[in-house]
């Protein structure tokens, strides 16, 4: 053994051990010779040191070998002295469970360990390798091999399995006259006899490792290691792929307020759902092991297969249908990997971890003709873009090559490192693609290029006719949709107005357009507008609002009611576009009477009962006659030109809060048939209209369009409505998404941020638990692992989809130059105090900074949350709630005081944002008042708290024998004694802290380090003492306590609820306390701001220049002592057990304000106002603020200020009006020259705004993913540095300097 490599610290000294121990090192690389030819290939060479990886004291080496791994490490016993412990090489590492015995090739001297040292070590090697627990022998040289002799081209059933190879082991079963193997485990004798013995691979891991002496020698056959091509069985098999269970959904009640509200959730039938439970359990095996004696001989015929067809009809149920696929082509492989990997952890990280995945340019590709009426010409770029968007909407496949779709499923023989793969593939003609050109690119541009072009070969094409140019007859239907040749533009409703122009600009008014701003424009249009059009640019918001929702259901006439979201209304949706296309044949028929028997049958329809059920729970409360609350979806008999609230953007998804309500109950609410005849109006004259052509208001996922177009499509991909509409709803030839930011961190977010817009299938999701799951998807979780190799296959799929169909080019705007400024802004001190004490405020309440409410319910929608109630944002739920029974939703008291200081924000680092980018006009004197009222009701709270605790304690002591004997106890475990004699005995400061101050974690910022009694304060635990003695003193009011078991275990968890309340209660009102003192030192520094103090830690009168404060608890004194204590994270105060820091010390002359009138508004605004004022008369700003409360407050300030300014907000109608008030404007004095948008969302994305040179950026974007930050960041500076731009760009960034703004940006 020599070492090669360098020297590294050794385990114990990583570990940080001392004394023998201190810098000791290790070789970081050996080298192994070997004098025995019979090892020579097995262990000769250089094993490399994995500091980071599994082994007993960070031993493991790792050497690669030709036929796999070799590794060397420390291989420990369970018992025993640790110098007697060996190193061994082996195949596998992983750790050895109870009575398992490792299968080593060679194994060290007891004590020997590897230094920089060359030395010669006699180590152990078994050529004959016993069978433990048989006596059995064999020479592995002496084994007999037969493997697959061709490739498998056909699969019968997945009854039979093919061997894939055989091995003849002779043994010399000595003495014993039998052959029996011993589980090591389980102890199980297994009798080897003439005829085949199948191992159950899932319970006989240990068998299989007692027979590891060999198998981990047997090499794969290169035949079975290459993708060979199978002919499958034809039909399914639900034995190998069981279906899931059915659904039913069920009416479930919840209370809210006086009223129940329904509620519909699935549950599972339970007959399929024990037959999925037992088919999944006894699906076939991918491999098969078999044993057998061979013959009279003493051998033993060992057999390896693989399940070929249980594999395709494994893979093929996860293939979905796709109309346009090509034949599928099954081939399968068996492959070796590593079975010492710790798998379950590094898929894990390798899900998590961010993947590299690259986007192609159109640069080097040929040029299209600029398309023939287009008014301003096509850059030499875009003319390249614009040929590759023409080849992808080929129906040729030699011009438009299909995308390869496949599926893998694998399964793995562990215990020797070979793993089977059946993967199933067929070709997609995908036709459209993800345009991902860069901010300012002209993606607009290119697709009025494209609907130019493509319209001109349509009308010079002799055999195209449009469909309304027949005078009557039945049109043409493509898959039960009537076609249609023009292209549907989906669009943000803040960018209705312009498109339009845009299209104008481009193609003047060439082309029959049609724009949809409302549910309003489209019910006034009738099929023959829609079919005689050109272009329809449409709104995101119409298709996925409750209103045409409600309108589409009650065409289709399937279910009377569809929810707005979840699961129920991907089912229900789906069933009314298969009921719409079945209809669709008859609609068009041309038949007498034709449309007045759809509209009966529709009636009928909508009168009709759903197949949702009602569970007993609801039939009972409907007996009993309570009124039962039913969000109605948007009714048909509201007025069709009170539309307009389907413009709001965050609302469409949820139930109007002004909506109808219908009650069901006992003897009222009940609506006859007629009452919903009269109420069901024909919106689509139906009654009145001649032919089909006439009807007005269809839904658009009546049509077949030529093309569709979604620009900024991913702004809309999170809401599961949207989604659902405009990926399944409405269907098209061609299908093109537009957006400069795509997310390509991750495989999941190509597979469904991308690849399913375009109708392509990248893979099964890697399944991961939801609210919404399933018992039986919950299974499947438990039960599916997917290796390394799975994972890494997904990624070049993901790979070939984006070379295939993305494409992302960057507009060449090096000659707009952009000056980015910036602007430090320093707090002024009123603002710098309450920033500083609502910072520590809120870690003290251990405020965790969770995602805010907005992406919560964001979330929700994706994941499809079925409950109709409204979401209430708490903060969240503890132990002591969750066992007190409280519901979630509801709020304690001392809730309501957390979100008081949070006010309007949903997390606290939005608030602290806000707080450093705005004043509220709060001063020191109300933040006086304000803590003050907080800190009486904390102690009001308190004190009942004990009153309550004390009253059951008091009762059940003195009525409970066993909780008579429990405190008799030496040391009493009872929880209110126990808390009651902590902070009796609190610490009143006079020494110094009872504990050491590095035993406290790092977060415990109120724990009991100064004071042992878990307060940590000396003036706080004074005052929580004398509190308690008060409320000791008073009398004893008595409760009833149960005396039923059951009952009184209910009643002692009460009890310790209440205690853990106790504690949390104490640990506010301890932070409140210190916070009041910081502010009690802020008030005397404005009082007598030339004062000097007296240091409480080196005894000194100091000047105000030299004094300090920790913000974090109030105490005070010289800078020098302040920072001594920094360093030692403890405070200057003797038991104050904070953990203070450099960043907690605030000097006095930072606190005191020289400004006798500051500013309302703030600093940062007022630096705005001066920036904003300075710059010409001519020139525009946009200005971006993230939060909808911040953006209100910021324009009133700059309007105040002089600088009148447009925020978008509000309906697609209204956000046109404001855009084009900005756009309008000369700048004068009375117009605004500024421009309000919120960051983060689609209102900042899309809008063409090169009239503007000035971005500003009023606060850091608060943002968890760094990759959404920086596409958010580059949206913003695209609305003005984009081709039009005739200016300099400027790039403000105004940052509060030492807040949680500075941190974010940096």
């Amino acid at each position: 053994v020599s070492s090669v490599g360098g020297m590294v610290d050794s385990f114990e000294a990583r570990v940080g051990l001392r004394g023998p121990f201190l810098n000791t090192k290790r070789p970081s690389q050996l080298r192994l010779d070997v004098k025995n030819n019979t090892l020579e290939s097995q262990v000769a060479g250089e094993y490399k040191l994995l500091e980071g990886c599994d082994g007993a004291l960070g031993s493991l080496h790792r050497r690669y070998m030709s036929g796999g791994e070799v590794f060397l490490f420390l291989d420990p016993s369970r018992t025993g002295r640790g110098e007697n412990d060996s190193y061994v090489i082996a195949r596998y590492h992983y750790r050895l469970s109870c009575n398992e015995s490792r299968d080593f090739i060679l194994r060290f001297p007891p004590g020997w360990r590897p230094s920089k040292d060359n030395e010669t070590v006699k180590c152990s090697f078994f050529p004959h390798q016993p069978v433990p627990g048989s006596g059995m022998r064999v020479a592995v040289e002496s084994c007999i091999l037969s493997s697959i002799s061709r490739p498998l081209t056909s699969v019968d059933s997945c009854s039979f399995a093919t061997s894939i190879i055989k091995c003849i082991v002779p043994i010399d079963h000595g003495a014993t006259g039998s052959m029996v193997l011993v589980d090591r485990k389980t102890g199980m004798r297994l009798n080897i006899g003439p005829d085949w013995i199948s191992l159950d691979l899932k319970r006989a891991r240990s068998t299989m490792q007692s027979l590891s002496w060999f198998t981990q020698r047997l090499e794969l056959p290169e035949l079975v290691q290459v993708w060979t091509v199978c002919e499958a069985p034809k039909d399914p098999c639900n034995k190998c792929a069981p279906p899931l269970p059915r659904n039913v959904w069920v009416r479930r009640l919840k209370q809210r307020g006086k009223n129940m509200v329904e509620t519909v959730i699935p549950m599972e039938d339970p007959v399929d759902a024990a037959r999925f439970e037992h088919d999944v359990k006894a699906a076939p095996q991918p491999f098969l092991v078999d044993l057998r004696r061979h013959g009279a001989e003493d051998k033993i015929e060992f057999r390896i297969s693989v399940n070929l067809a249980s594999l395709y009809h494994q893979v093929h149920s996860l293939l979905p249908f796709h109309k346009e696929a090509g034949r599928t082509q099954f081939t399968w492989r068996v492959t070796t990997f590593d079975p010492s990997a710790d798998l379950e952890t590094s898929v894990e990280r390798l899900i998590r971890a961010p993947q590299d995945y690259t986007l192609r340019s159109n640069r080097g590709e040929p040029s299209a003709n600029q398309p023939p009426h287009i008014k301003l010409p096509l850059r030499p770029e875009q003319l390249r873009s614009l040929q590759w968007m023409i080849q992808r909407e080929a129906a040729d496949p030699s011009i438009n090559p299909p995308f390869t779709e496949e599926e893998v499923v694998e399964g793995s023989l562990r215990d020797i490192g070979w793993r089977v793969e059946g993967r199933l593939e067929r070709k997609v003609q995908v036709r459209g693609g993800i345009v991902a050109d860069q901010v300012g690119y002209g993606k607009t541009a290119l697709a009025l290029g494209l609907i130019d072009h493509a319209a001109s070969l349509r009308a010079s094409s002799s055999s195209s006719r449009r469909n309304e140019d027949g005078p009557s007859g039945p049109p043409t239907l493509v898959d039960g949709r009537i076609q249609c040749h023009a292209t549907l533009i989906i669009v943000p409703a803040h960018l209705m107005k312009q498109w339009p122009r845009e299209l104008e600009k481009f193609l003047g008014k060439r082309y029959n357009t049609l724009v949809v701003n409302s549910l309003t424009n489209l019910m006034k249009a009738k099929i023959s507008d829609i079919l005689a059009c050109d272009i329809i640019i449409c709104s995101v918001n119409v298709p996925k609002g409750p209103k045409y929702l409600m309108n589409m259901a009650q065409f289709a006439g399937v279910a009377h009611r569809l929810p707005l979201k979840g699961r129920l209304f991907s089912v229900v949706y789906r069933e009314k576009i298969e009921a719409m296309k079945a209809r669709t044949e008859r609609f068009v028929s041309g038949e007498p009477d034709s449309l007045k028997r759809i509209y009966e049958e529709i009636l009928h329809d909508w009168n009709h009962e759903d197949h949702i059920v009602m569970d007993t729970r609801t039939k009972q409360q409907v007996y009993k006659g309570k009124t039962i609350d039913l969000p109605d979806a948007g009714g048909a008999d509201d007025d069709v030109d009170e539309v307009e609230e389907d413009d709001q953007d965050d609302t469409d998804d949820e139930t109007p809060k002004s909506g109808k309500r219908k009650h069901v109950g006992k003897g009222k609410g009940k609506t006859s048939a007629s009452k919903k005849d009269d109420a069901m109006r024909d919106i689509w004259n139906l009654k009145t209209a001649r032919k089909w052509r006439d009807v007005i208001g269809a839904p658009l996922e009546l049509f077949h369009f030529d093309r569709i177009i979604i620009d900024e499509f991913t702004f809309v991909q999170d809401v599961a409505v949207k989604r659902m509409v405009l990926i399944e709803g409405l269907a098209s030839s061609n299908r093109w998404c537009m957006s400069a930011t795509p997310d390509r961190s991750h495989f999941d977010k190509i597979q469904k941020g991308m690849a399913c817009w375009v109708h392509s299938h990248l893979g099964v999701d890697d399944l991961q638990l939801t609210n919404d799951d399933m018992n039986a998807e919950m299974l499947l979780y438990f039960r599916t692992t997917h290796s390394q190799a799975w994972h890494a296959r997904r990624k070049g799929v993901a790979q070939s989809f984006l070379d295939l169909c993305v494409r992302q080019n960057m507009p060449e705007l090096d000659e707009i130059p952009l000056v980015e400024h910036m602007v430090e802004v320093t707090l002024s001190p009123a603002e710098r105090l309450i920033y500083l004490e609502l910072d520590h405020y809120l870690q003290s309440l251990d405020m965790k900074w969770k995602r805010s409410k907005r992406k919560k319910q964001q979330k929700d929608k994706d994941e499809g949350d079925d409950d109709d109630d409204e979401v209430v944002e708490e903060p969240e739920q503890d132990e002591g709630d969750a066992k007190k029974g409280k519901k979630k939703g509801t709020k304690s008291d001392r809730e309501v005081r957390q979100q008081a200081v949070l006010q309007s924000s949903l997390s606290g680092q939005e608030a602290l944002l806000k707080c450093c980018s705005f004043s509220d006009g709060t001063s020191l004197d109300d933040l006086v008042r304000i803590r003050g009222e907080q800190m009486l009701k904390c102690v009001a709270e308190l004190q009942r708290i004990i009153r309550q605790a004390r009253a059951n304690h008091t009762s059940l002591l003195a009525s409970n024998t066993e909780y008579q004997e429990e405190s008799k106890a030496p040391i009493s475990q009872l929880h209110f004694e126990v808390w009651n004699n902590q902070v009796s005995k609190a610490n009143t400061g006079s020494g110094p802290s009872s504990r050491p101050r590095g035993d406290v974690d790092e977060e415990e910022t109120t724990s009991g380090r100064g004071t042992g009694d878990g307060i940590g304060d000396v003036e706080a635990a004074t005052q929580i003492r004398e509190m308690l003695k008060l409320v000791m003193a008073e009398k004893v009011e008595r409760v009833t306590v149960p005396r039923s078991a059951d009952k009184l275990e209910k009643f002692r968890e009460d009890m310790k609820t209440e205690v853990t309340e106790l504690r949390k209660l104490v640990k506010e009102l301890v932070s409140r306390v210190r916070s009041q003192r910081f502010i009690r030192y802020v008030c005397e520094l404005h009082a007598a701001p030339s004062a000097s103090h007296r240091c409480r830690s080196c005894n000194k009168d100091v000047p105000v220049s030299d004094q300090a404060v920790f913000s974090c608890c109030g105490h005070s004194g010289c800078m020098s002592c302040l920072t001594k204590s920094a360093e030692l994270q403890e405070c200057v105060e003797p038991g104050c057990g904070i953990l203070c820091r450099a960043a907690s010390i605030a000097s006095a002359s930072s606190l005191i304000s020289n400004k006798k009138n500051e500013a309302v508004t703030g600093s940062k605004v007022q630096q705005v106002l001066g920036m904003l004022h300075s710059i010409p008369e001519s020139e525009f700003v946009v200005l971006f603020v993230q939060f909808p409360d911040l953006v209100l407050h910021v324009q009133q300030a700059l309007n105040d200020g002089g600088f009148p300014s447009v925020a978008l907000k509000g309906t697609a109608l209204q956000m046109g009006k404001q855009l084009d008030t900005f756009l309008d404007s000369t700048g004068t004095k009375d117009q605004p020259r500024l421009l309000i948008l919120e960051m983060g969302n689609e209102k900042s994305s899309g809008l063409n705004l090169t009239k503007a040179n000035h971005v500003i950026f009023f606060h850091s974007l608060h943002e968890d993913d760094p990759q959404r930050y920086k596409a958010n960041e580059e949206q913003a500076i695209g609305r003005i540095k984009r081709y039009g731009q005739l200016l300099t760009c400027h790039l403000w960034r105004f940052l509060a300097t030492g807040t949680i703004d500075e941190e974010i940006y940096q």
